[in-house]
């Protein structure tokens, strides 16, 4: 199941703020949210559930998903309302904003016939065939649908955003590539060129079958009155593009003809009357004025429009470098200026890289600053104080090893998807990590923020008087939580790994006694921090760094700002979740639960990234390598972690001696070595290591091939199936 995660921000540096879940039995996401006037929140997305909460159970439809809005209480702990609309409308969400009145106005595309429009309707039916039309819908505060209509032409419309002036009338702005979309007579732009931009062209096996022509695209804006029957104003917003070159046609195949595709994908109302729109645009000769540059050849720039309060075109300008720009979000400086956020994409050394950059331009649309992000933006506020804030998504992390290689890690086996919430501040930025996939920011007056999207049963920090503690069937669904955008960044968690193998089984797990690696930013000391065992024990403090397992401290074995090594208790319950909560020179990072496993098997390599030669020793006690191999029908010495339970629990933290062979663990162990079976002559506590490493004495098999680069796996039967050790984990082996 996937839920919905709502974060609230508020005052504290330290102490925990509201937080809840939202969600049924199965997928949510949160994808737009505002704040009531009363400071309830509001937040629109979509589910898969058929007992969403505050609603009657639904049947399945045949097309899973329905959109959603819910009205929580600003504290968290109450659900107003919830309103699911129906699958055959198939809806988007694309915008969500708030009236003074308190009505809400969600917006997006549909390509349906059923939308709830009345007869007075401004477009009250669909205008094409198998094409999407914008959509709008007017929410009273009960969340009773007031009124909806279409807008739209012939062709396809996208949705980019939404917002409501004083007067309740609704400004949206997207982009078309209709001929006939309604626009007014006093319209700056009044026609879409529909020159061909692509060509999707189709063969089977006697040859060519056809082509379908695809029109460009033009940014449009759009104003509603505020009964949603008549039209205010309408225009395109574009340039005409080139004529395009006919490509070769191969195999099935969508074939770029020219450069012409306007979108506006963010919309914010001026001080003064006025409109900034901002998008993307990769046409020549897109209508501007202030700072105009050249577009990228064949990439896509990021634009800001100026619209006066008569809604003639005052300017245009360019935002970003040279990669693929597009705005995400736009926001009020409190002035006549505004805060614009960027997404950028560019292919670097035939990699994908996603970044952003915030700016800030002038009334004039002269660009007063600007600063790299380094994440990709995907939604922004300001408060009344002007202060901008950014939600962003980080790429998948880097985990650097010791010998100076860099491992990707996905977001799949980390504890939480990679998001953060960056705040301007007069010398730079300001951070704070998110445990969510968030998709949604709302800010209001106080500096509280709100923050909304997908998110994970492992996040542990809802209080039990939320709306809902914990997540329906213990797995994915919706969040809510609170703190100051401006407190000391707390650590950032993001992967949960064993410190042998270096990999987490692509799921949060941990097993008891299992030495563990809590991988991030601003754990500890950037220097790094070898904690010094006293009275025979690790400590379980070092470096201002404390880690606890349901509240009881785990010893600590290396502590720096980008790794924390510690040791498990050996009495967690396989089978349950163990909450973690992570602690730095006072500050808490957001507590998160591991999944506890029967064992998770590693086996220690020689240059601690889990791969490649162990560390292994030869019978004569020297190390096995690819120049000291060990001789078939020989023993050999390794060591490893995460082999579960055990008979006899060790003192936490303490290092195992030469008499201590009588604990073992309790599950059944096997191994191989180059695919054979191996016997394994002995199995005890590491003398002079912590206790949850293990050494392991085994016999090469004699019948083995020479081979400098044999696996050597072990396997762990617990219930959930057998566990086997990480690769390619070798061992160097000579001929008979």
């Amino acid at each position: 199941m996937r839920s919905i995660v709502l974060f609230v921000f508020a005052g504290s540096a330290l102490a925990a703020g509201p937080a809840t879940f939202l969600g049924g039995s199965l997928q949510e996401a949160a994808e737009k949210l505002v704040l009531a006037p009363d400071g309830d929140v509001v937040v629109a997305g979509r589910t898969s559930s058929t007992d969403f909460p505050g609603v009657d159970p639904m049947e399945a439809g045949p097309y899973r998903e329905r959109v959603f809005v819910s009205r929580l209480s600003g504290d968290l702990t109450q659900l107003r309302w919830s309103v699911v609309f129906p699958d055959d409308l198939y809806l988007t969400v694309g915008a969500l904003a708030a009236d003074a009145e308190g009505n809400f106005y969600l917006a997006g595309e549909t390509a349906s016939a059923n939308l709830p429009t009345a007869p007075d309707a401004f477009q009250p039916a669909v205008a094409g065939q198998g094409t999407t039309d914008a959509f709008v819908m007017k929410l009273d505060p009960q969340g009773a649908v007031l009124w909806a209509t279409y807008f739209g032409g012939a062709g396809s419309e996208t949705l980019g955003d939404l917002a409501v002036d004083g007067e309740g009338r609704a400004h949206l702005v997207g982009s078309s590539d209709s001929q006939d979309l309604p626009v007014t007579a006093d319209a700056f732009d009044a026609e879409n060129t529909r020159n061909i931009c692509e060509q999707s062209c189709y063969f089977n096996f006697l040859g060519f079958s056809g082509c379908n022509d695809l029109v460009c695209r033009d940014a449009f804006f759009a104003v509603l009155g505020p009964d949603g029957d008549r039209l205010d104003y309408a225009t395109y917003l574009g340039a005409d593009p080139p004529a395009g070159e006919t490509a070769a046609l191969s195999f099935t195949t969508i074939t770029e003809l020219a450069k012409g595709n306007d979108d506006a994908t963010a919309i914010e109302l001026a001080e003064d009357g006025g409109v900034w729109i901002g998008g993307r645009t990769e046409t020549p000769g897109f209508p501007g004025g202030a700072e105009q540059e050249p577009l990228v050849p064949l990439g896509d720039d990021a634009f800001v429009t100026r619209l006066r309060p008569d809604f003639s075109l005052a300017f245009s300008t360019l935002v970003g470098g040279d990669g693929d720009e597009s705005v995400v979000a736009l926001g009020g400086d409190g002035g006549d200026g505004v805060f614009v956020a960027a997404a950028s994409y560019r292919n670097v050394n035939s990699g994908s890289s996603y970044t952003g950059l915030a700016s800030h331009l002038t009334a004039e649309g002269e660009t007063e600053r600007t600063i790299p992000l380094g994440v990709l933006p995907t939604d922004a506020a300001v408060d009344a104080e002007g202060r901008f804030s950014v939600l962003a998504w980080r790429q998948p992390i880097q985990i650097v090893i010791t010998n100076g290689e860099s491992m990707p890690q996905s977001s799949q086996s980390c504890l939480a998807p990679q998001s953060l919430l960056v705040t301007l501040a007069e010398d730079g930025v300001v951070e704070q990590p998110l445990p969510l996939d968030a998709r949604a920011l709302g800010l209001d007056a106080d500096g509280r923020a709100v923050v909304g999207g997908a998110g994970t049963i492992l996040f542990a920090g809802a209080p039990s008087n939320a709306f809902q503690p914990l997540p329906a069937e213990r797995t994915r669904d919706a969040l809510i939580l609170s703190r100051d955008r401006f407190a000391p960044a707390a650590p950032r968690v993001d992967c949960s790994l064993n410190t042998a193998s270096r990999q987490d089984g692509f799921r949060p797990y941990v097993s008891p006694g299992e030495i563990v690696s809590f991988v991030g930013g601003g754990l500890g000391p950037d220097g790094g921090v070898v904690p010094q065992p006293e009275n025979n024990r690790f400590p379980t403090q070092a470096g201002g760094v404390r880690v606890l397992f349901d509240g009881v401290e785990a010893p600590l074995l290396w502590v720096s700002g980008s790794e924390v090594n510690v040791v498990a208790p050996f009495d967690l319950d396989p089978g349950e979740f163990t909450t973690v909560r992570f602690e730095r020179d006072g500050i808490e990072a957001d507590p998160f639960s591991l999944y506890v496993s029967e064992a998770r098997p590693g086996v220690f390599s020689e240059n601690f990234s889990g791969r490649g030669q162990g560390v292994i020793f030869n019978q004569d006690g020297a190390s096995n390598a690819y120049s000291n191999p060990a001789a078939p029908g020989s023993t050999v010495t390794f060591f490893a972690t995460g082999l579960g339970p055990v008979n006899l629990q060790p003192a936490p933290g303490s290092i195992s001696g030469d008499t201590e062979e009588a604990i073992r663990p309790l599950l059944p162990i096997r191994l191989t070595i180059g695919g054979k079976d191996a016997e394994i002559l002995e199995l005890r506590p590491a003398p002079g290591l912590v206790a949850g490493a293990w050494q392991i004495r085994a016999r090469v098999p004699g019948d083995l091939a020479a081979d400098s680069g044999h696996w050597l796996q072990i396997y762990v039967r617990a219930r959930e199936g057998e566990q086997a050790s990480q690769t390619p984990l070798t061992i160097a082996v000579s001929e008979q």
